[in-house]
């Protein structure tokens, strides 16, 4: 297998079903002959050395037990009823005369940008399109890595009629100049295994970042998310509580306690500083002295007396 060359970091894994919402890429792909197109070939199957498909480079995955395959596989819509390509002519299989094979590109990538990796994969249905020779899907293994660490392994048993075409992507976010994308049989080695059409490899915009109380991500299909961070610890702006931390996707604080006062006070939470003020309650207001008797506050201090006390 091929070795890391530069750390990638898998934001999100795959997500399945031949419709998949275009993700708006802010340049073009970057996969060079994405869909098999060159070479031509010439026959319903054909086989290329390992460096003669335009773009790709690729090798036996076992080179033990398949020292000698004969190469990269290309299909053209012929063979069986239903059989055809997701864009353009062709396609690749990734086991090749008996052998499973990878095939990979090196592409200049910007460290810290973040890709949209999409790709598609069927099982190939038959061996010849009858229906006592349908391929399992211990044959129809394909491996996606990502310089080197494997991104994700997808298997299915094929069928009869139309190809099973699968959307498979990944966002990743290269920290090198350089990322490699390599695909790889990994089923049984036989001659029939899956199938790969259309490989994308594009620049996304970056997510504007996230708000308080919660976090930023993508979704299967690259797009923007902000999932709620509850419990995560926040600050609500208000110097008048504490132990704020995210409710519900809101910053909530607890009230400042600054005591309950009495008949003449009111204690209260400066908004500008955060302290407790111990407030005066105008003299002349009634209060209750705790003798049966109304009184009033002067000077903070709940009285009958009619004298009125000094400040």
């Amino acid at each position: 297998m091929l070795f890391a060359f530069v750390v990638l970091l898998i934001v999100a894994l795959c997500h399945k079903g031949l419709v998949v919402a275009e993700f708006p890429c802010v340049g073009l792909n970057l996969v060079v002959n994405p869909s098999f197109e060159s070479p031509e070939s010439l026959f319903i199957y054909q086989f290329y050395p390992f460096d003669g498909i335009a773009g790709w480079s690729g090798g036996s995955v076992d080179s033990l037990e398949c020292p000698d395959p004969e190469g990269l596989e290309l299909h053209l819509p012929l063979f069986c009823p239903g059989w055809v390509s997701v864009e353009g002519d062709q396609w690749t299989e990734m086991d090749s005369s008996a052998c499973n094979v990878f095939m990979f590109q090196e592409i200049p990538t910007e460290a810290g940008k973040q890709y949209f990796l999409k790709y598609h994969y069927s099982p190939r249905g038959s061996e010849n399109c009858e229906p006592e020779t349908l391929i399992p899907a211990s044959s129809n293994v394909l491996n996606v890595y990502v310089n080197g660490a494997l991104v994700n392994s997808v298997a299915k048993a094929g069928k009869l009629g139309d190809m099973q075409w699968e959307v498979h992507t990944h966002v990743i976010t290269a920290v090198g100049t350089t990322t490699i994308i390599e695909f790889a049989g990994a089923g049984t080695n036989d001659g029939f295994g899956a199938f790969l059409d259309m490989v994308t490899l594009c620049e996304i915009a970056p997510c504007s970042p996230a708000g308080p109380c919660h976090t930023v991500g993508r979704d299967a299909n690259g797009a923007c998310v902000y999932p709620q961070d509850d419990e995560a610890l926040c600050n609500d702006g208000n110097e008048c509580t504490d132990e704020d931390k995210c409710v519900a996707g809101k910053c909530v604080g607890t009230p400042k306690n600054c005591g309950s006062g009495d008949n003449c006070h009111y204690p209260f939470c400066d908004y500008t500083t955060g302290d407790c003020i111990d407030s005066v309650i105008p003299d002349g207001t009634e209060c209750d002295t705790g003798e049966c008797t109304v009184g009033q506050c002067e000077c903070g201090v709940c009285t009958v007396d009619d004298k009125r006390r000094r400040c």
